[in-house]
């Protein structure tokens, strides 16, 4: 397997069926012949780890398979978005049949609170976070439409 600096990977040959299905996890697949390839993005890594692969999980494997070490621009993804994985929770609460949607980071609560990309799911401010009459997993996807690091609840 050869790691490329942008973010592709490109399989010489066939994979063993259970590298191909991990890889597949973290990895959109490009093309399938002699040569397969596969193409890495913030989003396809960020559904590894909600996945529950790990950064670490992820240069591990992925330094495992490759012939060419992991490239700094892979490297970088990757820890980017581990970083940003989860900074924003979605919850439903049975009790007030609200969403509750909740950072540490105030900035990007207010920058939720003021987004008219999120009109949809009328997000109002409580004391430290933002509350919806719409299902967490509509909430969800309209955060995740808008692209803001979120994860389960």
């Amino acid at each position: 397997m050869y790691l490329q600096n942008d973010l592709t990977a490109i399989a010489p040959g066939p994979l063993a069926p259970h590298l191909d299905v991990r890889l597949r996890s973290m990895a959109a697949r490009e093309s399938r012949a002699q040569a397969s390839s596969y193409r890495f993005s913030a989003a396809s890594i960020g559904a590894a780890i909600t996945a529950g692969e790990t950064a670490d999980s992820l240069r591990a494997f992925l330094t495992g398979i490759s012939l060419t070490g992991l490239p700094q621009p892979l490297a970088y993804v990757i820890e980017r978005t581990a970083a940003e994985h989860g900074r924003v929770r979605v919850t439903a609460d049975a009790q007030s049949h609200l969403t509750r949607v909740m950072t540490d980071d105030e900035t990007l609560l207010r920058s939720m609170e003021v987004d008219q990309s999120l009109r949809s799911i009328a997000l109002t401010r409580t004391d430290d976070e933002l509350v919806s009459h719409v299902s967490a997993d509509v909430v969800f996807w309209a955060l995740t439409d808008a692209h803001y690091p979120r994860g389960g609840g």
